[in-house]
């Protein structure tokens, strides 16, 4: 399921955040990785 969507990751994800990060009116998610940068997915129309 997250192939299709673009989320999908090799890295070792150790939780994830929703909210409209961007303020456009659309969920957004950000996943933090062990020992990486967190990854920020926005919502795309």
């Amino acid at each position: 399921m997250a192939r299709p969507t673009g989320s999908d990751s090799i890295k070792d994800g150790r939780g994830v955040a929703v909210a409209d990060f961007n303020g456009d009116g659309r969920l957004d998610l950000v996943m933090n990785n062990n020992n990486e940068t967190p990854v920020l997915y926005l919502k795309r129309p």
